[in-house]
């Protein structure tokens, strides 16, 4: 008989320790650089069972995580005041990675005892164990982005992302994954935020685009992702400009995967609903 799945457990928590500092070189350059630990422990077990049997088959994976790395920023801005029009261009990148993530693997076979929660002492039996570290736990990664727009009017922007390729261990085995990259581009439209007689005239209108290069690699082909999207922000009454609250409403469609070599394509919709609290709560007061 084929084994069936019995349980899946996980446990264990992530952490991430973060110092931050920032310079403004000029009026429109600035400068930034924040130092990242990352540490926990994290736990996971799948067993699977013979139908009508009591012998359990166990996959255990301990992971031990310390990691430090730092991510430098840089951005530049300026501001047409004859035209209202802005220019933003922004850079990130993720470097110095110094990981170190112990991982401890188990197969083995026993069976629980009476309660169904302790496993029968003397039953186990270990068909492979092994020990494995890590030295490429979060690899580099660098991000660049410009923007384009009319102030309370109109914004373009265009982003790329690249992630450097890694590898990863998962029930004892080494997978590699490559390089990755993203691009995507979008922006939002305003038509008259002034117009107070007509809501739809204050309503902002979204939309964006991406592709993506996945890390994952079959059958010789590349697992790939693009998609598009399109949403509004559905003013309050009381909203201005500066306090932009409503409703946020999106939807996105696209695809991700292949059809060659027997794979499997996936068509996707995401819809997303959220609120945009941005009040006086969180604005700082100029005066007392």
């Amino acid at each position: 008989m084929l084994p069936e799945p019995t349980d899946s457990k996980g446990s264990g928590t992530l952490n991430t320790a973060q110092i931050a500092l920032g310079y403004e070189l000029t009026e429109k350059f600035a400068l930034g650089l924040r130092a990242n630990y990352y540490f926990g422990n994290l736990y996971d077990l799948n067993e699977l069972a013979q139908s009508n049997a009591e012998l359990i088959n166990g996959y255990e994976t301990k992971n031990n995580v310390r990691n430090f790395n730092f991510t430098l920023g840089a951005s530049y801005q300026t501001l047409n005041t004859s035209t209202d029009r802005k220019l933003t261009i922004g850079a990130t990148t993720t470097f110095g990675n110094t990981s170190n993530m112990t991982s401890e693997y188990k197969n083995s076979t026993y069976f629980y005892d009476a309660t169904g929660t302790t496993i029968q002492s003397g039953s186990e039996s270990i068909i492979e164990q092994k020990t494995a570290s890590s030295k490429n736990l979060l690899p580099l990664q660098a991000s660049i982005g410009v923007g384009y727009g009319e102030e309370n009017k109109w914004f373009l922007s265009v982003q790329g992302d690249y992630k450097k390729g890694e590898s990863i261990s998962y029930f004892g085995k080494s997978f590699d994954l490559q390089d990755s990259y993203r691009i995507s581009a979008g922006g939002w439209y305003l038509p008259n935020y002034n117009n107070f007689r007509s809501y739809f005239s204050r309503v902002v209108y979204r939309y964006g685009a991406f592709y993506e290069k996945g890390s994952l690699k079959i059958a010789g082909q590349n697992i790939n992702k693009f998609g598009v999207s399109a949403g509004v922000l559905l003013p309050f009454k009381n909203s201005s400009i500066t306090r932009m609250s409503g409703l946020e409403l999106g939807l996105e469609v696209g695809k991700r995967g292949t059809l060659k070599n027997d794979l499997i394509n996936q068509n996707f919709i995401n819809f997303r609903v959220g609120f945009n609290f941005a009040d006086k709560w969180f604005r700082k007061r100029l005066y007392e």
